[in-house]
């Protein structure tokens, strides 16, 4: 073995009251909360929503109270068909979601370190 990776600081949400929270510029993994899913009010294009938050990562740009701006990149988007209103809150196009502080799951200064995350929820490993 000729390099040992070292340990990376991932921050979850366990104890939602007392732990640490992320920071401007932090990268986020995020799981959007709804009530039900399969609800009348949740369109096909809401779905596939919810499916990009889970697999990519966004970086937090903005907080107001227990709200966070999360913005993710703009291939992500460029792939999928007339997103694009679901990620801009205020119009602006700029592919931003807002998210509740509970929403985030996972978050970590360096994308790298969220990174495997992503993998193993791709694979359900």
């Amino acid at each position: 073995m000729k390099h040992i990776k070292q340990y990376e600081i991932i921050n979850q949400y366990k104890n939602k009251k007392t732990q640490n929270e992320p920071k401007f510029g932090d990268y986020v993994i995020c799981d959007e909360d709804y009530e039900d899913f399969n609800s009348k009010f949740h369109d096909d294009n809401f779905k596939k929503v919810i499916q990009i938050i889970r697999n990519n990562i966004g970086q937090c740009i903005k907080r107001e109270l227990d709200m966070y701006y999360i913005k993710y990149d703009n291939d992500i988007l460029n792939n999928t068909e007339n997103l694009t209103s679901y990620f801009s809150h205020d119009g602006s196009g700029l592919n931003i979601r807002r998210m509740n502080k509970f929403e985030i799951i996972y978050w970590s200064n360096n994308k790298k370190d969220l990174e495997p995350i992503i993998q193993a929820n791709k694979y359900n490993l």
